[in-house]
Order: structure tokens, then sequence, then C-alpha cells
């Protein structure tokens, strides 16, 4: 598996900054041109890598994202979820039969906090497009209980989209396959 390298620099508008402050434009509006090679290489089938979980919760940050489309889901519910013992171990977006409300999915996070899951099966799937987004294709409720318990160290993903900007976003190499 690809190792994750802590700080790359990159010298943008003669100032030294890591990729992902270059990216992010915090070295003088810099753009993507000047942080990443401007080639965009996408891989469909997507490819596991370890980055640090604070890293992962910082860009995707869950405590203000609104994935489900029914609001953002708030520390207070699911700390009552928990303390009720109201904890849902089926994922509310995927029951067609079940009403999807932000207490339900509260319920679905309060369940992972207490039960957790195997980090190295359940690998959460992100996708990097090609202006530095990132949209979490399985895993907000993962990712949500990551951020609420304030988890850090390594985390697998299964990463997928434009992987040049993957590596600056995420401040990763991703190694080259070697041809025999």
């Amino acid at each position: 598996m690809p190792e994750t390298i802590a700080t790359t620099i990159v010298v943008v508008n003669d100032v030294q900054r890591t990729r992902r402050e270059a990216f992010r434009g915090q070295a003088g509006g810099c753009d993507i041109v000047d942080a990443a090679a401007p080639s965009a290489v996408f891989n469909p089938e997507g490819l596991l890598v370890t980055i640090d979980v604070r890293t992962l919760v910082e860009l995707v940050d869950p405590l203000r994202a609104d994935p489900w489309g029914v609001g953002s889901i708030s520390p207070e519910q699911v700390n009552a979820a928990f303390r009720e013992g109201r904890l849902r171990r089926d994922n509310p977006a995927h029951n067609v039969k079940a009403v999807a409300t932000s207490d339900a999915h509260a319920e679905r996070i309060a369940w992972l906090i207490r039960h957790g899951w195997d980090r190295d099966i359940d690998v959460v799937q992100i996708d990097v497009n090609m202006h530095g987004g990132i949209a979490v294709n399985d895993g907000n409720h993962r990712v949500y209980a990551l951020a609420f318990v304030g988890a850090d160290g390594p985390i697998t993903i299964d990463l997928s989209g434009f992987l040049d900007v993957a590596e600056t976003v995420l401040d990763i190499t991703i190694p080259l396959p070697v041809n025999p």
C-alpha cells in the first residue's frame, strides 16, 4: 500500500508551502496549475491508499455537510440517539421503505460510534474531481462517526477520480504501476 508523505513542499510565488496549502490558494492566490501538474489522470476502478483520519475529516467536513439531503446532523442529535439507545444498524439511505430523516442518520452514526466497523474491510470511498473537490461516495456515516469522536491515525480509503489532483489535495504520492 502507498505510504502517506507527511509534508511535501512546493514553491509558489517564491514562498515555500505544503502541497495542500498551495492547492487551496493559501500561497498568494495561486491556482491548480501552480500547485499540480496540469495533466489529469482518471481511474474509474479506484485505488486503496492510506491517509490520516484528521486529513479526511478536514477535507470533507462531515459536521457541516449535508450528504443525505436532510440538513446537517448536529452533534446533539447524535448524543441524544446514543443516550436514548436509538442505534440504527442499517443505513437509512439504503432502505427505501424507511423515511431517511436527520434523526435516522444520527441513529446510524450513533450505532457506528457504539459498535465500530472494520476499517480495512469497510473502506471509505472518495472521488476527487478535477478542481480538488471531494465527494464521499460511500462512508459518510463512518466519516461523521470518526469526526464526532475525534479519531486520528491512519485510514484506508478507496480513491478514484483525478489522481494527480488527489495527490496534491491529500498530500500523498501514488506510485506508478511498474510494467514488466
